[in-house]
């Protein structure tokens, strides 16, 4: 008699131990004692190997692959642990890989240098966290954890990818910022449902060819790099570009493909002029750009095409004539929020009245010595950012700023008037 569909399945689920309901609602046990104490029921294990104490304990991470519930797993900091001299990752990470159930392996800050091959055995494996390790290689048999979404490979030492990475097709997330990466294998084109790419800080100077064909992509961090060039058509899901701190004259060509792009970052480039940057941009939802630390004098003529930008930084560009800037700015009828800090900026012009439709106005760390009473007029400002400036006093008409809810102002020298200023911001957090 063949048993119903349905009573199988209970049964399997029961055979395997896979209950959701029972370890989705289980308590995080924090010590491995406790763990074993009752080891059908620990689901979750958190361990952080630098607090006091737990030097005890590293014994029994020998025989961690005894915990067949585990569902989730943090081992962290084991560089600090009172007993780092007797903790062997050699011998425990194959351990780990016996585990049939784990989802979530989080192994951070252990100066872990090698990882088993067996862990291409952890076939329900869904996040692998090796932040802050000492990893100069991965093994090829990574590439056979196939329902791996989250991988977060910062702050290691590699150098370069295993050649089959892109077999990793359920990949979501993936760090790789913080290393010493020079080139990316051309199997990238499988990451077929990746959505988030982290970068930051490598050697790269060129993406493949086929990097375009990572149409899920929705953020991508390529700062702290060597790219003086870049092509990036075909990510037509792109939300979010980082491209800061890189040798860019320009914005990567085709960029305009991206047609849901909103945020792009480009501090500390080369780019001395960017009106053919507004071009590409024009018809794109942009919301957020930043140009600081950039070579740039006079801001484009074009830039009221911009018509969804809401946030615009402009900080360490000394050399800007502001009051042509605004004069500029204020075409862009939608911007809230302006950031110009670290600008060596000696006066504030009086035609920020112009961009009324502010919210947010940051000028710390310039050399302001007094604010224009125009400034008043700027009736939606909320926030109001004035730190490391040498003003003795504010002009009488700021008390006019009803919406003001945030006033900081340290180091300025304005808390010798800081009675009157409460007086005049009575619902406002105000730091002086």
């Amino acid at each position: 008699m063949l048993m119903k569909p349905f009573l199988y399945c209970l049964l399997l689920a029961t055979t395997l131990g896979l209950n959701a309901q029972d370890w989705e609602a289980a308590p995080v046990l924090t010590s491995l004692a406790a763990a074993f104490e009752n080891p059908e029921e620990a689901y979750k294990l958190e361990l952080r190997l630098s607090e006091k104490g737990i030097a005890s304990e590293l014994e029994l991470l020998k025989q961690i692959h005894k915990l067949k519930q585990l569902r989730i797993l943090h081992i962290n900091e084991g560089r600090y642990a009172e007993s780092s001299a007797n903790l062997n990752f050699d011998l425990i990470l194959p351990k780990i890989a016996e585990l049939p159930y784990l989802i979530e392996l989080h192994l951070e800050s252990n100066d872990i240098a090698l990882l088993p091959e067996r862990f291409g055995g952890m076939t329900n494996l869904k996040t692998l966290n090796l932040y802050d390790n000492k990893l100069t290689i991965l093994p090829p048999n990574l590439s056979k954890i196939e329902k791996l979404e989250t991988l977060l490979l910062s702050k290691n030492r590699l150098t370069k990818l295993p050649a089959n990475i892109g077999n990793l097709a359920a990949l979501k997330v993936l760090d790789l910022s913080d290393n010493a990466i020079n080139e990316l294998p051309e199997s990238i084109n499988g990451w077929k449902a990746l959505e988030q790419l982290n970068l930051h800080n490598n050697n790269l100077v060129a993406l493949p060819i086929n990097f375009v064909q990572l149409s899920t992509l929705k953020k991508l961090i390529l700062s702290k790099n060597k790219f003086n060039k870049l092509k990036l058509d075909g990510l037509s899901g792109l939300l979010e570009l980082d491209l800061s701190q890189n040798q860019l004259k320009s914005l990567p060509q085709k960029l305009e493909a991206s047609t849901a792009l909103r945020v792009v970052l480009l501090t500390e480039n080369k780019i001395t002029n960017f009106t053919k940057g507004i071009e590409l941009l024009k018809d794109l939802p942009i919301e957020h750009l930043v140009l600081s630390k950039n070579k740039i004098v006079k801001l484009p003529k074009n830039i009221g095409k911009l018509g969804n930008l809401v946030k615009l930084e402009l900080s360490e560009m000394p050399k800007v004539h502001w009051e042509d800037a605004f004069e500029l700015l204020q075409e862009v009828k939608t911007l809230e929020a302006l950031i110009i800090d670290n600008a060596d900026m000696v006066k504030l012009p009086a035609n920020i009245v112009d961009l009324k439709q502010l919210k947010i106005l940051s000028l710390n760390n310039n050399q302001l010595r007094e604010l224009p009473a125009t400034l008043g007029q700027v009736s939606g400002l909320t926030a109001l950012y004035l730190n490391n400036n040498a003003l003795p006093t504010l002009p009488e008409a700021l008390k006019d700023l009803e919406n003001l809810q945030w006033l900081e102002a340290e180091n300025t020298g304005l808390n010798t008037i800081e009675d009157k200023i409460k007086e005049w911001f009575p619902n406002a957090t105000i730091k002086l």
